[in-house]
């Protein structure tokens, strides 16, 4: 025997707050003029009033600290070294959805690039609707030199102010 209840009553009355995730570059523009940082890995708080964090996955007071595939210190923030070797480390991608993989993963590490749009280029258009998948040296190219490119040590530093500002000039007429 299975209990179910039937909470269709309760959605209807529920105020709908659909707030969107942080996007994750201003995440890390957040930490900007930080020196100490600390990471709680809460297990079973989500839906538990008692929150419960694993000792081995709580980081305090670290003056580095590895973030959302990203290293961040007071110096500013780099890619994690561990991230940087998968995407050093992976094929050729084989078929669309390799390619979409290998850019999505690629992407977060876009601002450490200069230029990465105009070398990402020969593979986002594999990404069109209706283009066939050929893997040819056009395609290849780039996608050893963002490989080896992403691999190479960077630093993105913290921003120079924490905010950013508009001024506008405004006309009476």
């Amino acid at each position: 025997m299975r209990f179910c209840v039937d909470y269709r009553w309760l959605n209807d009355v529920t105020i709908k707050d659909a707030t969107p995730l942080p996007r994750i570059d201003n995440s890390l523009d957040s930490l900007y003029g930080a020196s100490w940082f600390s990471a709680l890995d809460l297990q079973l708080g989500y839906w538990q009033a008692d929150l419960k964090f694993p000792p081995s996955k709580c980081i305090l007071a670290a003056r580095t600290i590895s973030f959302l595939g990203h290293v961040i210190s007071q110096d500013g923030i780099s890619p994690n070294p561990d991230k940087l070797c998968a995407i050093a480390d992976i094929p050729p991608p084989q078929d669309l959805h390799g390619v979409q993989a290998f850019l999505g993963l690629t992407s977060c590490y876009r601002c450490f690039m200069k230029g990465f749009a105009l070398i990402a280029k020969p593979l986002h258009d594999l990404t069109w609707k209706g283009e066939p998948f050929i893997w040819m040296d056009n395609r290849r190219a780039p996608f050893n030199n963002l490989r080896t490119s992403l691999s190479l040590p960077r630093l993105w530093p913290s921003p120079n102010t924490p905010s950013h500002s508009v001024s506008t000039l405004t006309s009476p007429w």
